[in-house]
């Protein structure tokens, strides 16, 4: 079973030490919304509800440990979290576990993190998230790790890009015995601002794979 030791020291692995990491695997009881995160929450579902609480949660721990005061984390239009000025972060929760990954913005640009329960995805899940190459070189067991990757990428560079980026749209190559991983980008659109190569680590643990990808901040 993955404790929430485990979780977070293997997440804050696989970030740099300027990040703070929070994770828990249940829910608390003391986990409370704030200010414009109930707001959010309208027509939720009792289990979605608790998945948003508990991230929420988890955030606000992350902020107190990077020394920034904790703050509402309300919902913006792509459902992303709305960061307190000056502050970039990411959040994931999956089953009862729940993790979130803070920073400073004068020194990242972006950051995503992301956790599933390992096992390979259904062939036509696969063909979804895998681009062609992808679906040769990518091994069954590793379909649900790339998933993971694509997502955290996409939550990493949501902030600069602003919209949706679709799975098609990244070309991942595994370093399986550096845990780390080559994401090239195939923009639909053009996106100038963001690089053509991204990099991240990955990581598995207790039947979960989990991953991550920062941004640094462009020089002023």
């Amino acid at each position: 079973m993955l404790d929430a030791r485990t979780l977070t020291t293997t997440l804050q692995a696989l970030l740099p030490e300027a990040f703070a990491v929070a994770a828990s695997t249940h829910c608390p009881r003391e986990a409370a919304l704030a200010g414009d995160e109930r707001a959010a929450t309208a027509g939720m579902v009792p289990k979605r509800l608790t998945e948003f609480t508990h991230g929420r949660h988890c955030a606000r721990l992350a902020l107190r440990q990077l020394g920034s005061a904790a703050a509402p984390i309300a919902k913006g239009p792509n459902r992303e979290p709305v960061w307190p000025p000056g502050i970039v972060g990411s959040i994931t929760h999956t089953g009862g576990w729940a993790a979130a990954a803070v920073g400073y913005s004068k020194l990242f640009s972006g950051v995503g993190i992301d956790i599933e329960r390992d096992g390979p995805l259904d062939e036509a899940t696969r063909k979804l998230i895998l681009r062609p190459n992808e679906q040769l070189t990518i091994a069954s067991e590793d379909s649900r790790l790339v998933f993971s990757i694509k997502e955290a990428i996409y939550k990493c560079i949501f902030p600069t890009a602003g919209r949706y980026v679709d799975f098609a749209e990244i070309e991942v190559a595994l370093d399986a015995g550096r845990g780390r991983f080559t994401a090239r980008t195939h923009w639909a659109s053009p996106l100038p601002e963001l690089p053509a190569e991204l990099r991240g680590h990955f990581a598995r643990a207790e039947e979960h794979v989990l991953a991550s990808a920062w941004l640094a901040a462009l020089p002023e």
